[in-house]
């Protein structure tokens, strides 16, 4: 299982990042820091011998201030690059504060929409930094050591992508797999294309599963939200009742039952 980051980082992350008194900062390895409290989405510090990138930026520019100061500060290294897996604010509104970022053509598209009104309801107030490059089907990037290959699958968004660290045999997922809690199903969620990029995720062999919130899973979590959003496919075809969902123990054994309910109705209104 992955390790708990050392003594000295922990300690130093740790006063750091707090919310609502839930704490976790993981290492997956001896350079692949995985940043998340609780609910709220993961971010992935990668280092390698000079410099460091960062996937996913969080809601909050504060916190990847954070994340920034710490791979400056503590690591001595610099942050050079940011991915996005997809456009939704807790995953980009943190970019404003770095200077690359690459993401798919979609999320660039999607996040240029974001204008006054949407950041007054959504009641957010940040500076939306748009990537300044794109990949379309696949990507490969290097920095350095640090090797990083984008996928673009849809699913949970149409441009959900994830992004493959081969070398460390980690693949990190966004929101196509979640771990302990409910899957966050959207109104632009497709959820064939979702099961086709879970099947496709579990073809990379990887070792460790970061989801885009919850606990780093594995390649069995992968299969289990595959089953997931099979059965809420059925769901929405008509070919279940709702009561076999609160039966089902992949259901059950997830925490915030809110999000199922509104997901459900996102998908079937």
């Amino acid at each position: 299982m992955p390790r708990k980051i050392t003594s000295f980082c922990r300690r130093i992350l740790l006063e750091n990042y707090t919310t609502r008194g839930e704490r976790m900062i993981t290492n997956l390895s001896d350079s692949v820091f995985v940043i998340g409290t609780g609910i709220s989405s993961n971010s992935v510090l990668v280092c390698g011998k000079k410099v460091c990138i960062l996937i996913d930026t969080t809601l909050f520019p504060e916190k990847a201030r954070k994340i920034e100061e710490f791979a400056r500060e503590m690591l001595k290294k610099e942050i050079v690059a940011v991915f996005n897996t997809h456009y939704h604010p807790d995953h980009t509104f943190g970019n404003e504060i770095f200077g690359r970022i690459i993401a798919h053509s979609l999320t660039k598209e999607s996040l240029s929409k974001m204008d006054e009104e949407y950041m007054e309801r959504i009641g957010v107030k940040v500076s939306i930094k748009l990537p300044s490059e794109t990949f379309s089907d696949r990507g490969l990037y290097r920095f350095g050591d640090i090797t990083v290959e984008a996928v673009h699958l849809g699913g949970h968004t149409p441009d959900s992508s994830i992004f493959i660290l081969k070398n460390e045999k980690i693949v990190v997922c966004g929101d196509l797999l979640t771990t302990g809690i409910h899957a966050e199903i959207v109104t632009d969620s497709d959820l064939s294309m979702w099961i086709s990029a879970l099947e496709e995720i579990e073809k990379t062999g990887a070792h460790y599963c970061v989801p885009g919130h919850g606990r780093v899973g594995t390649l069995q979590d992968v299969k289990e939200m595959k089953d997931y959003i099979a059965k809420i496919l059925r769901l929405k075809k008509g070919n279940i009742p709702h009561s076999e969902l609160l039966r089902d123990p992949n259901f059950l054994s997830r925490e915030h039952p809110e999000l199922l309910e509104w997901g459900i109705e996102n998908i079937i209104r």
